[in-house]
């Protein structure tokens, strides 16, 4: 769906189209050191990824702690905070706040 009064109706279909071709998605990859997310994606060239390349096709990793917050609360602006000094009880009840928020909306 397009935004009303856009310039190129059917725009943004047509470019997430152009975007999710193979050869896109491989030449992105290759580029900026990615692996594929789809089944017949091209294989890890680089040689400092190449050794990760059957664990992550084995869904052998861990994104870690930080991917596991919802996108809702700004978990990377409350550790930029208490790293560069901010109070840290203060930054975490900011933090509880947060998980409050999201759970009462829930």
């Amino acid at each position: 769906m397009d935004p009303r009064g856009v310039a190129q109706p059917g725009g943004g279909p047509r470019l997430v189209a152009y975007l999710m071709r193979a050869e896109q998605m491989d030449d992105f990859n290759s580029q900026f050191l990615g692996f594929g997310t789809t089944t017949d994606a091209a294989p890890a060239t680089d040689e400092r990824i190449q050794d990760m390349q059957e664990f992550y096709d084995d869904g052998r990793f861990y994104l870690g702690p930080s991917q596991l917050v919802p996108l809702a609360i700004p978990l990377a602006n409350h550790v930029q905070s208490m790293v560069l000094g901010a109070d840290l009880r203060s930054t975490l009840a900011g933090v509880d706040a947060d998980w409050a928020r999201l759970a009462f909306r829930a």
